[in-house]
């Protein structure tokens, strides 16, 4: 810690050297938990995540086909329609058809009181 002398030893000179310090020290702590803690942490994670993909697609490879597997009843339970059709199948751009849906309920909408008016 450097000495202020004379006119600059100050308390507002004092206060800017004490700030400064704190923020070197400060950013020393960051770069070391950065460095030793998170990018560690991260690989590791890493490590984990490919190993429980490699396990999931291990276990995946030993079961039947879907097409052989048994459909229980409580399997694909549908209680009602979705947007887009059966729910079977999605088509390529059924986000954009959901879109459109979703601009033409409330003409849809007027449409059909209208028609229970009449």
């Amino acid at each position: 810690m450097p000495k202020l002398k004379g006119a600059a030893d100050n308390a507002f000179n004092r206060e800017r050297l004490a700030v400064k310090q704190h923020a070197a020290a400060s950013s020393d702590l960051w770069r070391k938990l950065s460095i030793y803690v998170a990018i560690p942490s991260i690989i590791l994670a890493s490590i984990n995540a490919r190993n429980l993909w490699v396990e999931h697609w291990e276990h995946w490879e030993t079961l039947p086909p879907l097409e052989d597997r048994i459909e229980y009843d409580y399997m694909n339970i549908r209680t009602k329609k979705f947007f887009w059709g059966d729910g079977d199948k999605a088509s390529k751009n059924s986000f954009t058809q959901a879109l459109a849906l979703a601009d033409s309920l409330p003409q849809l909408e007027r449409q059909s009181q209208l028609s229970s008016q009449g």
